[in-house]
């Protein structure tokens, strides 16, 4: 038991305090992968609980550091599925592209995200440095943006605690979200993701979380027992609204991903 308790806080403690400052350090990540991929077997016989509880970091990982990684990510993912991640895993991969985008605008309202522990924004000090940035991952304003007048302002204005900022990105697996996506800021986030210019990363991503979903799927129908399957079902007829809005990424997550899946769990 001391030798399960060490080995589970040393771990936690890197992905937890480390890897949430370090995830956009491209030689951290690949270090960081590789190192799971080496244990992997050792991991999940030990410490099964571990790569589940931090799957949101590891997404966030493989969102900006792209398909350079994508090979050795897809090797540590089925890690990451478990009885209490496998219903929470599901939004989280369909959201990727909109983490890119809101990763991205904190990047240019903040600076590198190298060293940034992006969890730790909501309790910031200054909330109003956090709104700021929350107008600028939803919106596209900048920090520094002024004028207008006061109704298009408050029209703008992101609540300092809106869920769907907080689950975009947050660190660790605490369930299943409550319907975040009927958060106030969804509206402006679709719109904004709509008008944004497709970066390189952004293309990436795009491609990369199909090919998740299929590992995804196919573990599912695999290991997954009939409550668990239930239990998506209705998640995946919730989404199909609120994917991220691109036309060829739609067409491959709704129609070929998630109605296969759907037939193929009958």
């Amino acid at each position: 038991m001391p030798i399960y308790a060490s080995l589970l806080f040393s771990h936690s403690l890197y992905l937890a305090y480390t890897l949430c400052h370090e995830f956009a350090d491209s030689v951290v990540a690949a270090a960081t992968l590789d190192f799971l991929n080496v244990n992997k077997n050792k991991l999940l016989i030990s410490i099964p609980n571990l790569l589940p509880q931090f799957f949101p970091l590891l997404l966030k990982l493989i969102a900006w550091n792209g398909e350079k990684l994508e090979k050795a990510f897809l090797k540590v993912f089925p890690g990451l599925v478990s009885p209490g991640s496998f219903l929470p895993l599901f939004p989280s991969l369909v959201d990727l592209p909109f983490v890119v985008v809101a990763l991205e605008k904190v990047e240019r309202s903040s600076g590198s995200l190298i060293g940034s522990n992006i969890a730790s924004i909501q309790k910031s000090a200054a909330p109003e440095m956090l709104l700021a940035l929350m107008d600028e991952a939803y919106t596209g304003s900048t920090i520094g943006d002024g004028g207008g007048d006061s109704e298009s302002d408050e029209s703008n204005t992101i609540d300092v605690s809106d869920p769907l900022f907080l689950e975009i990105l947050k660190d660790e697996n605490d369930g299943l979200a409550e319907c975040h996506w009927t958060s106030p800021g969804v509206a402006a986030v679709l719109q904004a993701a709509t008008n944004s210019t497709q970066s390189d990363r952004l293309k990436q991503i795009l491609n990369i979380t199909p090919r998740l979903l299929d590992v995804y799927f196919t573990i599912a129908l695999r290991d997954a027992n009939n409550s668990l399957i239930c239990a998506l079902i209705p998640i995946l007829m919730a989404r199909n609204s609120t994917l991220f809005p691109e036309k060829n990424y739609m067409y491959e997550v709704l129609r070929r991903r998630l109605l296969e899946f759907m037939l193929a769990s009958f």
